[in-house]
């Protein structure tokens, strides 16, 4: 079931499409011979209306011609300017993308610089702190244990 509309359309399609297929297949300068002859009034009319839309279809090529010829050299003088200017906006925008990465590497160089001394440093403080409870703890080992000793001392005495 199609609509009258769709099968208009279907039906305008497909004379479109034999209109494209005969004229697909037409000769260039090829000759039409029509027959004079006979002098009704429906055949003259149909010469007089191919002849007139063979003249509307020459001058319409001829304007598309014109106009086809105009834009190609507009495009080849303001198209190639226009690509042109695109291009460079575009160089533009990838030399300030640049220039903004080059000025993070550089502060993350900065802040890894910075990183490093911080950790030298760190190891230099804990290997001093090492220093110090190694050396603490072998001054006070022997007092503590003296004072271990005489706290066993003391508690044996109490005990007695």
């Amino acid at each position: 079931g199609l609509t009258s509309l769709q099968g208009k359309l279907v039906s305008a399609l497909r004379e479109l499409g034999s209109l494209d297929k005969g004229l697909r297949h037409m000769k260039f300068a090829e000759r039409v011979h029509l027959d004079m002859r006979s002098k009704t009034p429906g055949k003259d009319s149909a010469v007089e209306d191919l002849r007139a839309e063979f003249i509307k279809w020459s001058e319409r090529c001829t304007q598309l011609q014109e106009s086809l010829r105009s834009r190609n050299h507009r495009k080849t003088t303001a198209g190639i300017e226009v690509e042109a200017e695109k291009l460079f906006m575009k160089l533009m925008e990838k030399e300030q993308t640049l220039k903004e990465k080059i000025t993070v590497l550089h502060k993350l160089e900065g802040d890894w610089q910075s990183l490093k001394y911080d950790m030298i440093n760190q190891r230099r403080e804990k290997k001093e702190l090492e220093e110090k409870i190694n050396r603490m703890s072998k001054e006070n080992i022997p007092v503590l244990e003296k004072m271990k000793y005489l706290l066993n001392k003391t508690q044996q005495a109490v005990e007695h």
